[in-house]
């Protein structure tokens, strides 16, 4: 159902750049439940930064405004759709991220520079952590 959801809500926008026929071509792939808010929220920023807010003589741009609610709606039908969903425990995974050792500040830093150098050469003064791997409370 999401995914349908998904594709309907994908397929009423102008194509901007290429992305959206990306977009439909992977929704028509199986996906997971819940698409990932990150392609709603660039769809709102790709409508906000290359369709104007007012039309040369000076109206407000419905069309604009009408995209950005349909986007908005999308959002709030997949969240009123979340409270029927039901999730079970996985007890294995539970268990494996349980076991999982937490790093603190400097183990995080440390083992995030090890898997991506920064970019910047290091100036001989401590930088300040950018990435911090932390475990949630249970």
């Amino acid at each position: 159902m999401f995914v349908c959801v998904f594709q309907e809500g994908t397929s009423k926008f102008a194509n901007l750049d290429g992305k959206m026929t990306n977009r439909r071509q992977i929704g028509s792939s199986a996906q997971g439940t819940v698409p990932y808010l990150g392609i709603f929220l660039t769809d709102l920023t790709m409508l906000d930064t290359a369709v104007k807010d007012r039309l040369e003589n000076g109206y407000i741009n419905f069309d604009k405004r009408r995209r950005e609610f349909e986007v908005l709606a999308q959002i709030r039908l997949l969240q009123s759709s979340c409270k029927n969903c039901v999730f079970l425990t996985d007890e294995a995974f539970l268990q494996w991220y349980q076991s999982v050792p937490s790093l603190n500040e400097e183990e995080s830093y440390r083992l995030s520079n090890e898997i991506e150098v920064p970019c910047e050469p290091s100036s001989g003064r401590t930088q300040n952590p950018t990435v911090i791997i932390t475990r949630c409370p249970k």
